[in-house]
């Protein structure tokens, strides 16, 4: 009885499933890199304002302007997988993976526009965050939704750094 009520533990314990008994889940190429890189790339925003393209650039504007962004979103998310899926990658995220495989030179010149965009994408999902808000609340203010998310995103900021 109480041999079973240990298993029982041992399966129940999410530490566990780091044990040899639950090897690690690996992820391929698709899996792994592509669909989360496109998925980051082709964020709320995108969706979230086509009605807004469709209405001042027209239907067939619209859809030319959503064709060629999801090219661009393909080519650079094909282009991520193949950088990912043959370097060795260790700590450091995209800008490690852009100095490992193109060289520290353009690297470090990738790597301001690349905080800068980061940047601009967590103010980007702030505001889409607040579209969807207020398509389902609309009688809220949206100066409101906009500091509440800024504060969320600075606490969980403030967590990540000075929490040990």
């Amino acid at each position: 009885m109480l041999l079973r009520l240990k298993k029982l533990i041992r399966f129940l314990n999410p530490l566990s499933f780091n044990s040899p008994t639950y090897p690690p889940k690996k992820y391929d190429t698709f899996e792994g890199v592509f669909k989360p890189t496109l998925l980051t790339i082709l964020g709320a925003i995108m969706y979230l304002r086509i009605g807004w393209v469709v209405g001042n650039a027209g239907l067939f504007g619209g859809l030319a302007i959503v064709l060629l962004s999801v090219s661009i979103t393909l080519a650079t998310g094909l282009s991520i997988a193949s950088i990912a899926t043959n370097t060795r990658m260790g700590e450091g995220g995209p800008y490690a993976m852009i100095s490992k495989s193109l060289g520290l030179e353009i690297g470090g010149s990738v790597g301001l526009p690349l905080f800068v965009s980061q940047a601009l994408a967590a103010a980007m999902y702030i505001f889409g965050f607040r579209e969807g808000w207020l398509f389902l609340f609309r009688d809220h203010s949206p100066l409101v939704i906009d500091l509440v998310a800024f504060f969320h995103f600075y606490y969980c900021l403030y967590q990540r750094l000075f929490r040990f």
